[in-house]
């Protein structure tokens, strides 16, 4: 019998009611810190438990037991045969689109099922958008049909690759199922709509021994100074002796850099409120070349802040930046942001953005991203015969299958057949 109580501690109305559904008990409750809603709460359920027992309620009551999700609409059908038929016939299965409602209902998804980055959850920014889209179509929510959402994945195919259109469309069904379980629509369009193919076999831009030396060398010069404080060269080293990926170059921070036993290791890191774990959740420890580790011992006398909890990489601390004649280090005045410090990470795209900028200024850009780092120390490894469990494992891949992807053949002018032993 449903019934109410209050809860000292948390103060706040506790109800809790009793259903018995496909002959199971099933036990539900409620919380308000409003009496008078607790109450209404109470006479609704009442009355939901009755009509449960007797299995006789009208259309309307049946609907809006489901809408205040007293029950589920499955179990509406089991509580009530004919239900679904009913409401059907009488026009009542469709309700207002409601694109609020999907939003927050799309986010707590993504933070029930994604990692938290430093804008949010993984997967608010595809979800906003694919709101948007759907806000945007001539025809009603409840019209949308299967060539709908074939041509919002071609319009994401048209300026992004396979994968990320792959994920939109992962959205899009997502937040129609919700419409669905909302009987904003009837059916989810977006469920027969073919994913893209992704395509495992496309070469990754890996750089040649000139490119390498190039980049090194050109990273380094003074005038790129202004970006990141002087962060590129930093970007490039631990992209290709360590193998990071950019958001790991993001949230390392010095204590994670042992320069004595010349090792990195990237693992969850807490910033105020904001927590950055690794992809697929794993931690590791990489070894670094000794090239790599004196760079970063001579970075970390520089750095504006050299303390353990200091970020490798830093924001510009001035518009035009200067250096202590004496010490080296970055010279910044008390009005410049915490951020500018080295105090926190930097913003996602930062990194790219930055690198971007350096490339242009070099008449270089497009040849390859700071991602590219990654797929050289990766295939180079695999390539100077270091066995594929060890790569991936140093890389951070959850599949080994991932790693595998790696192996890519020589290319005729690299000359391969020079390793022949005779």
């Amino acid at each position: 019998m449903a019934n109410y109580h209050w809860k000292k501690k948390r103060k706040i109305y506790k109800l809790t009611y009793t259903l018995y559904i496909g002959g199971k008990k099933v036990e539900r409750e409620k919380t308000s810190a409003n009496k008078t809603y607790i109450k209404d709460l109470l006479a609704a359920t009442s009355e939901l438990e009755t009509a449960a027992r007797t299995g006789i309620a009208s259309t309307e009551s049946i609907l809006g037991w489901v809408q205040r999700e007293f029950i589920e609409e499955e179990e509406a059908n089991l509580l009530f045969p004919g239900y679904q038929q009913a409401a059907e016939r009488a026009g009542l299965l469709i309700a207002a689109p409601d694109f609020p409602y999907l939003k927050r209902r799309y986010r707590i998804y993504c933070e029930n099922n994604h990692r938290k980055g430093k804008s949010g959850y993984d997967g608010w920014g595809r979800g906003d958008k694919v709101i948007a889209w759907l806000k945007k179509q001539k025809k009603p929510l409840r019209d949308l049909e299967e060539s709908d959402c074939e041509a919002f994945v071609s319009q994401i195919l048209s300026t992004r690759s396979a994968q990320t259109a792959a994920h939109y469309l992962t959205t899009l069904r997502i937040i129609l199922d919700i419409a669905q379980k909302k009987r904003m629509i009837t059916y989810n369009p977006a469920r027969s709509v073919e994913p893209p193919v992704i395509d495992d076999a496309t070469e990754r831009t890996i750089l040649t021994a000139d490119q390498i030396a190039w980049v090194k060398e050109a990273s380094l010069r003074p005038h790129h100074n202004t970006l990141l404080c002087g962060g590129i060269a930093t970007a490039v080293r631990l992209g290709l002796y360590a193998g990071l990926r950019n958001g790991e170059m993001n949230w390392l921070r010095w204590s994670r850099v042992d320069l004595k036993k010349g090792v990195v290791t990237i693992a969850k890191t807490v910033d105020g409120d904001i927590e950055w774990v690794p992809k697929d959740f794993e931690s590791r420890t990489i070894d670094i070349k000794q090239e790599a580790v004196d760079y970063l011992r001579e970075l970390k006398k520089i750095s504006v802040n050299d303390s353990d909890d200091g970020f490798v990489l830093q924001s510009d601390p001035e518009r035009n930046p200067e250096r202590d004649p004496e010490t080296g280090k970055w010279l910044i005045s008390d009005d410049i942001p915490r951020r500018a410090c080295g105090k926190h990470p930097i913003y996602a795209g930062a990194l790219s953005k930055a690198f971007n900028t350096f490339m242009k200024r070099e008449q270089r850009y497009g040849e390859y991203t700071v991602y590219s780092f990654r797929h050289t120390y990766a295939t180079s490894m695999l390539r100077s015969g270091v066995d594929i469990r060890t790569v991936q494992e140093l890389m951070g891949h959850e599949k080994i299958t991932t790693t595998m992807k790696y192996l890519r053949p020589l290319r005729a002018e690299d000359h391969p057949s020079d390793a022949l032993a005779y």
